[in-house]
């Protein structure tokens, strides 16, 4: 047993300072336009704006530290799963906002629809900030322009979080890689995709979650990850995910284009589009 929690340790501690570069960015990236603004016309409220992403991330990235501190105190490992009610909408309107800092100053249009998603659940915080977190800040990375889109909503028993975008996509050859560690769709960047998403699929399984995608080259795309809206009761029943299913490829392309939403089937995008 020590062995193997020794095991786990070892190996949650790359994903958690993955993590945590994420959330550095929003911080950075708040801090960065703070600092090019500095004698430009700009208004208050927008200076106010980068303050609050940056202390928002600081307190982000705070919890997730004291989580893995306790945890490792415990004899734990460091992301080990604890369930707890949360609120969904101010949840999901934090980590909107962090988006929204990491792509300040371009033409990227952060939209966020909450419409259909469940008031409460019992979920694990850290893994829905940093599996949602990771899917953003793919985003954000591989969108020079248009939009992403964060869409919640209820399914059975399930809050699906849903994130598109109108970014570069990956071809059907590479989607089944970008999963797989220190993969990358891109010559610019050594561990673009690999790392990230490798750290969603293994916080889903943790939880009995899963995460479904879409994506077509040059026109962008839509992750779905898919978190129980009672752990308590999942991890009781003991209800979790094959590693192997956790994964599921999509091939609805009309999902896709936050940008032109006209023909978007509601249930894909997860909101209701008028």
């Amino acid at each position: 047993m020590k062995a193997r929690i020794r095991k786990e340790q070892l190996s949650s501690v790359p994903r958690l300072l993955h993590d945590l570069r994420n959330t550095l960015s929003v911080i950075l990236s708040s801090l960065q336009y703070l600092r090019v603004e500095n004698g430009v016309t700009t208004s208050e409220g927008e200076q106010l704006g980068a303050i609050d992403d940056a202390i928002a991330a600081t307190g982000m990235m705070t919890r997730w530290l004291v989580s893995a501190d306790d945890n490792l105190k415990r004899g734990l490992p460091v992301a080990a799963v604890r369930p707890s009610q949360l609120r969904t909408k101010p949840l999901i309107n934090e980590i909107h906002r962090d988006t929204k800092a990491l792509v300040r100053g371009r033409n990227i249009d952060v939209s966020l629809l909450l419409s259909r998603a469940p008031e409460l659940l019992i979920c694990d915080r850290h893994v829905m900030e940093r599996v949602v977190m990771n899917l953003c800040s793919n985003a954000a990375k591989y969108t020079t322009e248009g939009h992403i889109l964060i869409s919640a909503y209820g399914e059975r028993d399930y809050l699906v979080v849903a994130v598109s975008d109108s970014g570069c996509g990956i071809s059907s050859e590479r989607l089944p890689d970008i999963f797989r560690p220190r993969t990358s769709d891109s010559g610019g960047h050594a561990d673009s995709w690999g790392l990230g998403l490798s750290v969603v699929v293994a916080l889903l399984h943790q939880i009995g979650g899963r995460l479904e995608v879409a994506s077509v080259p040059d026109f962008g795309s839509t992750f779905w990850a898919y978190f129980p809206t009672n752990l308590d009761e999942a991890i009781s029943q003991n209800v979790r995910t094959a590693r192997a299913d956790v994964v599921r490829i999509r091939g609805d392309e009309h999902c896709l284009n936050p940008a032109n939403p006209g023909p978007l089937d509601e249930e894909c995008i997860g909101s209701a589009v008028s």
